[in-house]
Order: structure tokens, then sequence, then C-alpha cells
């Protein structure tokens, strides 16, 4: 697109940088504390850690509108001393009348909700979980590619899929 980048003191080293189905996934490392004295520093006893996130199909950064947000992972510990992590799966990838999610260490309470968002940060069906595996009426959806938000009192988590 003839647009670079500055140059930073970030620290940040690429592992990998993939496009699947048009999703991108980057894996990225960094020491725990930066070069630069303005660098955050990773707490490694930390339980949860903070994510920022944006998507959208332009160089656009003036209004995001909905396609961005905050999610909290949670770090926590299972008896065994591995690392028990809050998890969304999502199938059939591509979905056509009916999408299944199934939740992994999230606590369902009360406000426990899924929302479905079009590419275009438009929500298009909002509804409360109750359980951990759900099956979710994607029928009258146009094809495309949506996003699947969980809130939860435990955290946000979120997903994509593609309608058929």
């Amino acid at each position: 697109m003839g647009i670079t980048p500055s140059t930073d003191t970030q620290d940040w080293t690429v592992v990998s940088n993939e496009v699947t189905a048009g999703l991108r996934t980057l894996v990225v490392t960094r020491p725990l504390a930066g070069s630069d004295a303005s660098d955050y520093t990773f707490d490694p006893g930390a339980t949860s850690l903070d994510l920022v996130w944006a998507y959208g199909s332009t160089l656009n950064f003036a209004n995001h509108g909905n396609n961005r947000g905050t999610t909290n992972v949670s770090l926590t510990l299972g008896d065994q001393g591995e690392i028990v992590t809050r998890a969304i799966t999502l199938y059939p990838i591509p979905a056509e009348n009916t999408l299944t999610l199934v939740l992994q260490n999230v606590a369902l309470k009360n406000q426990t909700s899924v929302s479905i968002i079009s590419s275009a940060g438009i929500l298009v069906k909002k509804q409360p979980l109750t359980q951990e595996l759900t099956h979710l009426d994607v029928s009258k959806l146009p094809q495309g590619m949506y996003f699947v938000k969980v809130e939860s009192a435990t955290g946000n988590l979120n997903s994509v899929f593609i309608k058929k």
C-alpha cells in the first residue's frame, strides 16, 4: 500500500505472519521489559492480561465505530500446574444454518451473552448464554464473515466465522 511504519524500539519479534481464508494470524514475542523507558513491562506473576484489538478493511483510523474493543485473558494455573485458559470454539466453518458455540472455562452467569457482529461492525444478533454448548441459528444471515463476541463476568472472548 506504499505505507512504511515508523521505526520504534518496542523489541517485538515476529515469529509468524500467516493469512488463511482471509484471516491474518500474527505471533509476536518480546522480552518482559522493553529497551525503552516508556515500554510496558509485563509482570510474569500476573493472573490476567488486558488485550486491545481493532479490525477493519481500510487504513482509516478516524472513526473506528464498533470494530474495536478490549478483552481480558485469564492466566489461571490449574491443579497440575498447567495454565487453564478460557476459550471459545465455533463449528462448522463455514456455517450454513446452525453455528455451534462451545465455551471452555467461562463462568456462565446471568449477564453472559453472545453477540454476532457483521464485518461492517453492525450488531446482527445478541442472546443470553446459559450453557457451555449452544447452537445459534445463522440461516437468515447473508453470506460473509462475522465476528462472535462472548461477554461474561470473567471477561470477553472473540472469534470469527464465515456464513456460507
